[in-house]
């Protein structure tokens, strides 16, 4: 089954752990046998987006230094409101392809930067009010629902990771995800299978104990999410989502997930043919 790298970090995101660039991200894709190769740097916020043009000249470098695959620079973009609004207003250049994924939850206060303050949110919200901790989910479906409608989305990247890395992995989120998967069944975006999600779902967090008692075990839920997807027309994505050199192109966890799902090769998103080497 040929699978593709679609999502790849170097030192523009401030959350990538070394200083690698666009040069050993090809070179790396090159060496695994890839017919492409893709960057999707962070943009959280308006005043990010430069590197788009950066990568952009280090493509055109490669290509000139003979070079010969395909290289795509992408963004990926943080929904940072409910609205679905994606900050691309300060991308430098075009982006070859957009990916868009949620880092925090409007203004809730659940938010990657603070994971057990997420955790005692979510917890206290649950304990003192379900209901609403529900609706909370379905405001998050239509964030998802209006960001791709709203933007020229490709892919939506790791769907409700905020709130898994919290360790929240309720049983009402997978009711909520249909729509989302309907959405993207109808806009043409595929659903990422992230190789480092399903590292954390299916081994890291496999006996972590439950947050609250409408939690299911972490993967147990995660394969529930994609069974969810997997009913729809969608097509998917992968990527390694690597944050340093030794996890670009990584892909095997991810690989085992698929194939234990049963999901066809011919259900994931490639970008071969989109753009020529160098740009």
């Amino acid at each position: 089954m040929q699978l593709f790298d679609h999502h790849v970090h170097t030192r523009y995101s401030a959350c990538c752990h070394e200083r690698y660039d666009l040069r050993e991200i090809a070179m790396a894709h090159d060496r695994l046998g890839f017919p492409y190769s893709c960057v999707s740097d962070h943009v959280h916020s308006g005043r990010d987006g430069g590197f788009v043009a950066e990568h952009q000249r280090v493509r055109a470098g490669l290509a000139a230094g003979g070079f010969e695959k395909p290289v795509l620079v992408g963004v990926e973009a943080s929904i940072v409101d409910f609205e679905g609004h994606l900050p691309l207003g300060g991308v430098e250049g075009q982006p070859d392809f957009v990916l868009c994924s949620d880092h925090w939850i409007g203004d809730t206060g659940i938010t990657m930067s603070d994971l057990q303050g997420s955790a005692r949110r979510v917890r206290a919200m649950h304990d003192a009010d379900p209901h609403a901790l529900k609706a909370l989910y379905a405001d998050v479906a239509r964030m998802y629902v209006k960001a791709i409608t709203r933007h020229d989305v490709d892919v939506l990247a790791h769907p409700f990771d905020t709130f898994m890395r919290a360790s929240n992995f309720d049983k009402a989120l997978l009711d909520a995800f249909g729509p989302v998967c309907e959405a993207c069944q109808a806009a043409g975006v595929a659903v990422e299978v992230n190789n480092q999600s399903v590292k954390r779902q299916m081994e890291l967090f496999s006996r972590t104990r439950p947050l609250h008692a409408d939690c299911l075990p972490a993967p147990e839920f995660y394969t529930r999410l994609f069974k969810v997807a997997a009913g729809y027309d969608v097509l998917f994505s992968t990527g390694s989502d690597a944050h340093v050199a030794r996890d670009i192109g990584d892909l095997r966890r991810s690989r085992q997930f698929i194939e234990a799902l049963g999901i066809p090769e011919r259900r994931f998103l490639s970008f071969d043919g989109r753009t020529r080497p160098g740009g």
